[in-house]
């Protein structure tokens, strides 16, 4: 064949596979690309370089053996893992099978799932109301982890009327139910009266964090139940910690845990004095990462879900974490990871109780940091003590004896210079405030952590305050839990009750009491 006289090819209507008729010489057949062809010797051509004439093809210059065919093993090579089970069939994927010619793989189907809001009034069951947005956004997130809705519903907190709703579901097929509402922190809700009256089972009925009092898990043969807080944010605050890892694992992920990661904060954070806290934060990195936690109270309630990008595992106690304090961040931007639910919750070693005890500087303000620090010992609990000298905030790890402390013991961290724990420079800071939340944070890592950490000054900070003496104009009060009246007289703020410079004894008591202590009650409280 010269490019004068050209190559006359039969055109075939198409290429069989392995099962038709094989090529035959002088014929060519079009083929789509990745196709897979029955013969190694022939050749692939382009369309421009060729051309077709009345059923002919005309070839310009004549191929190679092999030309444009990848050899066996090309696309997808001998014992190649194209997926492993429990991962999500991706378009990539399905390429590679095909070309692999596996054409039918075994696959879990979508959890389906309903949604039920459980809330006061006189509604009947039916279609969700158009302002529910607990149940529209809980359905984004369900549709999100690769479930399907079948239906959504609004139902008053009767216990009859459930019972039948659940009867109903139980002969269809559900695989989980989640109700918006319907439990009472420390008591027996509906939702949890209603699964027993049909026979089910209630497997978990509060979880030790807040969010998350208003919980509840149930059983009955292959359909589970979950309920969940009727304040949206909190929901959705249960829903990406637990119920999703849940669902992803019942739609057979095996990637379900988002990772945990350590954040320093930017603001100071309220504890609860009983229960791990759940915050929603907005968590930038990676590292070293940095948590904004949601402690604005002007902004509304769902402000936070929508701009965060984490949630805050904050330890029990009382206090708060100060900024510049490190805590465990739940990074639901983060990919998923093989293993069970339980890692999002990590051993969260012993958080000393931080107050200040600020106002002017001076002898009385230190009397008082001694008195009190004396009278906590007393009471049994480690007390450690941070006290301003000349250059900055000091440590001397020759005193503290934090390796093995004796109980009762009281504390005092007393330094030269700006020395902090160890060693010069070893806490780097541009401020008082900044060293200070890593001394923290290195104490929250030691195995030895005081019970109480008193820190003298600091009136400018958010940690929480025992004001001494009258108010001053050059910093912004906040925070003040107690005042301590001196010679030269007291803050009056209001709520704050007022103490005598030597009356240590309730002011242990409010200090041991405060901020946060109370009862069980709505997960309200979380932005």
């Amino acid at each position: 064949a010269t490019p004068g006289a050209p190559p006359r090819l039969d055109l075939a209507p198409a290429l069989v596979g392995n099962d038709g008729p094989g090529p035959r010489r002088g014929h060519a057949w079009p083929v789509q690309a990745g196709a897979v062809v029955p013969d190694a010797g022939l050749a692939v051509l382009p369309q421009h370089a060729a051309q077709r004439s009345a059923g002919h093809l005309l070839v310009r210059r004549p191929p190679e053996p092999g030309l444009n065919i990848l050899p066996p093993g090309g696309i997808v090579a001998r014992n190649d893992v194209i997926l492993k089970a429990g991962e999500v069939i991706t378009p990539p994927a399905v390429g590679a099978m095909t070309a692999a010619g596996v054409s039918e793989v075994d696959v879990f189907r979508r959890p389906r799932v309903l949604l039920l809001s459980v809330s006061g009034g006189d509604e009947a069951p039916g279609a969700a109301r158009p302002g529910d947005g607990n149940l529209s956004m809980l359905a984004a997130a369900v549709t999100q982890a690769g479930c399907d809705v079948v239906h959504t519903a609004a139902v008053a907190p009767d216990a009859t009327a459930l019972t039948g709703i659940f009867r109903r579901v139980l002969d269809e097929d559900v695989d989980v139910v989640i109700c918006a509402g319907g439990t009472v922190p420390g008591a027996e809700g509906v939702a949890a009266e209603a699964w027993r009256a049909v026979g089910g089972h209630v497997l978990v009925d509060a979880l030790d964090c807040r969010p998350g009092r208003s919980f509840l898990a149930g059983l009955h043969t292959h359909t589970w139940l979950v309920v969940l807080s009727p304040a949206p944010a909190a929901s959705l605050a249960v829903f990406a910690l637990l119920v999703r890892p849940f669902l992803l694992r019942l739609a057979g992920r095996e990637r379900v845990v988002p990772p945990v990661v350590r954040a320093r904060l930017t603001a100071g954070c309220p504890c609860d004095p009983r229960y791990t806290r759940l915050v929603w934060a907005r968590l930038r990195g990676p590292g070293p990462f940095t948590a904004e936690p949601a402690v604005d109270p002007d902004r509304g309630r769902l402000y936070y879900p929508v701009n965060a990008n984490s949630l805050l595992l904050l330890p029990p106690g009382p206090g708060l974490l100060s900024g510049n304090q490190y805590a465990w961040a739940v990074w639901l931007d983060g990919q998923e990871a093989a293993g069970a639910a339980g890692r999002l919750l990590p051993v969260e070693p012993a958080r000393p109780l931080v107050f200040a005890v600020a106002g002017a500087p001076g002898p009385q303000r230190r009397a008082v940091l001694e008195r009190l620090g004396h009278a906590l010992a007393g009471e049994g609990l480690q007390v450690a003590v941070v006290r301003r000298v000349a250059g900055g905030l000091s440590w001397n790890a020759v005193d503290t004896g934090l390796t093995s402390p004796p109980p009762g013991e009281w504390l005092t961290v007393v330094a030269p210079e700006a020395s902090l724990l160890y060693e010069a420079g070893d806490l780097p800071g541009s401020t008082d405030e900044d060293r200070l939340g890593r001394l923290l944070d290195r104490l929250t890592a030691t195995r030895h952590v005081p019970d109480v950490v008193l820190v003298e000054g600091f009136s400018g900070s958010d940690l929480p305050k025992v004001w001494v003496g009258p108010a001053r104009d050059d910093v912004e009060i906040t925070n003040v839990v107690a005042a301590v009246r001196t010679s030269r007289g007291a803050i009056h703020l209001p709520g704050v009750p007022v103490f005598l410079d030597d009356d240590a004894l309730p002011l242990v008591e409010l200090v041991l009491g405060a901020p946060g202590a109370g009862e069980d009650g709505d997960d309200d409280d979380v932005f």
